[in-house]
């Protein structure tokens, strides 16, 4: 089953522009069950369709910290919601 999980950046590295958010979005659509994924800096979320039966919270925060970003993980949810 698909869900959407939510990520906030936290650390003191932030995404700063599109360049950042496409970075992001890119590193993240490569792990395995990723379907779709939307990164917004001006928010500093990271919001990702996934089956989680591929990929799990720490995988994509261990992309996202080999990226340079720090996130905690704020909600997960159904994509049918």
């Amino acid at each position: 089953m698909i869900q959407t999980w939510t990520f906030e950046v936290t650390g003191s590295q932030r995404m700063n522009c599109e360049g950042c958010e496409n970075a992001v979005q890119r590193s993240l659509t490569r792990l395995p069950g990723v379907r779709q994924v939307q990164a917004d800096h001006h928010t500093q979320r990271v919001v990702v369709q996934l089956d989680p039966a591929h990929t799990d919270t720490e995988a994509i925060k261990a992309r996202l910290a080999a990226s340079g970003y720090q996130a905690n993980q704020l909600a997960a949810r159904d994509a049918a919601e």
